[in-house]
């Protein structure tokens, strides 16, 4: 739910966090980081299609937070490190990536939406409108752009992800979405100047807690073993 470009914050706040060597490959991670939502590359995608590639099948936004829907989300998450992640697999860090996107949405739909839905509902706008959607994504925009030119690491990102050999993340996107998608984000963001505009309902500072409070989060849970499986 989170923008991309959050996303690759994010993640660059773990491998600035965590000691080094523990992420071998950067690219891969960044990659990895924002894979789920490069399912947009998919022919013929729909919503389910989105819905699986964060591990919520099954699972409506507004419910997301019901004690029954955290479990079977955790459980999922569970299974994947369980069954994708080994110091064997030479492309560890790409899936490393892609849990830490699953659970950065997951704090996004926890702590930052339902102020945007009450904001939402003070002018009438319910989260199944069209206006909703449209407005949420202005804020993320604008975060990402931001994030952009105040950044002087993202040109690197860019350039580690753009120059990495894409995987399939197997399951839940293909080799060539997530190439695809990889090129699409890179068009967007990084190959043409955008004029950086103030978000509206979701504030910079809400956006910056959210990024220092959730890199923080998923390095503890992936780290001590006791929620999910240790990653890190």
């Amino acid at each position: 739910m989170a923008g991309i470009i959050t996303h690759l914050e994010i993640a660059n706040r773990i491998i600035n966090t965590l000691p080094d060597g523990i992420i071998t490959n950067k690219g891969l991670f960044y990659a990895g980081s924002i894979a789920p939502d490069l399912i947009r590359m998919r022919e013929g995608v729909v919503r389910a299609d989105k819905k699986h590639s964060h591990m919520r099948d099954n699972i409506a936004d507004v419910d997301f937070s019901k004690r029954e829907n955290l479990t079977m989300f955790y459980n999922r998450v569970t299974s994947f490190i369980n069954d994708n992640i080994s110091k064997e697999n030479n492309i560890i860090d790409l899936y490393r990536g892609y849990v830490v996107h699953i659970l950065s949405d997951e704090m996004f739909l926890l702590n930052v939406r339902p102020n945007f839905v009450m904001e939402m509902d003070k002018l009438g706008i319910v989260p199944t409108d069209i206006l909703f959607r449209d407005k949420i994504f202005y804020d993320l925009d604008c975060h990402d752009f931001m994030l952009v030119k105040d950044n002087s690491e993202m040109k690197d990102i860019c350039n580690l992800i753009k120059n990495e050999e894409p995987h399939c993340v197997h399951g839940y996107i293909t080799e060539k979405e997530l190439n695809l998608g990889i090129n699409w984000v890179v068009e967007k963001y990084f190959s043409q100047e955008h004029e950086v505009s103030e978000p509206i309902y979701i504030s910079n500072n809400k956006i910056l807690t959210y990024i220092e409070e959730t890199a923080d989060n998923i390095i503890s849970r992936l780290s001590d073993g006791v929620m999910f499986p240790r990653i890190f």
